[in-house]
C-alpha cells in the first residue's frame, strides 16, 4: 500500500485493491518456532491487499517428515472447512448482485 499524501496535508495509505477480499493464513513450522513476526508480517499484508483475515492456522510438527501435517486429521479437516466456508461466502455474494 502506497503511501501518498492527503489534501489535507496528512499522510496515509492507499489501497490498490478496492474490492474487499477474504483470506486464510496458513503457516507451517518445527516445534520451537514462533509465529509472532510472521503474524505481523501477514497482518499488514492482508490490510495492504484489502483482504479480511478470517481465519489463521498454525501448525507445528515435531519431526523433518516431508507432508508430515497431511497426517494430521484435525488440521487438515479445519483447512478444508474453512475454505469450503470462504467459498460458500463468496458464492453467496455474487449470486446476491
Amino acid at each position: 500500500m502506497p503511501l501518498v499524501k492527503r489534501g489535507d496535508g496528512s499522510s496515509g495509505f492507499y489501497k490498490r485493491l478496492k474490492k474487499r477480499k477474504m483470506g486464510v493464513f496458513i503457516a507451517v513450522a518445527g516445534m520451537g518456532q514462533e509465529f509472532k513476526t510472521i503474524l505481523t508480517t501477514i497482518r499488514g499484508f492482508f490490510k495492504w491487499t484489502n483482504t479480511e483475515l478470517v481465519e489463521t492456522i498454525l501448525y507445528s510438527y515435531g519431526d523433518n517428515d516431508l507432508g508430515s501435517v497431511v497426517n494430521d486429521g484435525k488440521v487438515m479437516t479445519r483447512a478444508f472447512k474453512v475454505g469450503a466456508r470462504i467459498a460458500g461466502q463468496e458464492k453467496k455474494s455474487k449470486l446476491s448482485k
